[in-house]
């Protein structure tokens, strides 16, 4: 099996290609010139909700102690919303979702200034998380670019 290097951790090319498919959605939405981005940390929501699960402030803490105290980072929170409802409002909504991420990140002692925050609005059909595309289309995706 051919395998690659991405930072300190070798990886096959089938396990990348996965990868990339996670995380190409999000990759596209952070600004990331010259940094390097691990998979994204992804957040479910409940419909029409902003509030964590307890289960995701859980893998949120992790991320936070990871990084707390690098300033060659940044860290993109894309929100995202499914179909239900009005367009407009659901780009609001997921807005409201990456905040309440950027929020809960930053009160774990991440720097609001590192975090680059956007919302994609309804969901673009990618459900790949969990087995369930709704939750899937109900989440917010973090990313943390290294420089």
């Amino acid at each position: 099996m051919r395998m690659m290097k991405m930072g300190c951790i070798a990886v096959s090319f089938p396990a990348m290609a996965a990868w990339l498919l996670v995380a190409a959605p999000a990759l596209a939405d952070c600004p990331r010139s010259g940094g390097n981005a691990g998979p994204p940390t992804v957040v479910s929501f409940d419909t029409d909700s902003t509030v964590i699960k307890e289960r995701f402030q859980r893998r949120l803490v992790e991320l936070a102690e990871q990084h707390r105290g690098n300033p060659n980072m940044r860290i993109c929170v894309i929100g995202q919303a499914d179909k239900q409802g009005n367009a407009d409002y659901n780009k609001k909504l997921a807005l409201r979702r990456a905040k309440a991420v950027a929020d809960f990140l930053e009160k774990q002692g991440l720097p609001r200034n590192q975090f680059d925050i956007s919302s994609r609005g309804e969901a673009f059909g990618d459900t790949w998380f969990g087995n369930n595309p709704a939750e899937a289309d109900r989440r917010v995706e973090v990313l943390v670019v290294r420089y």
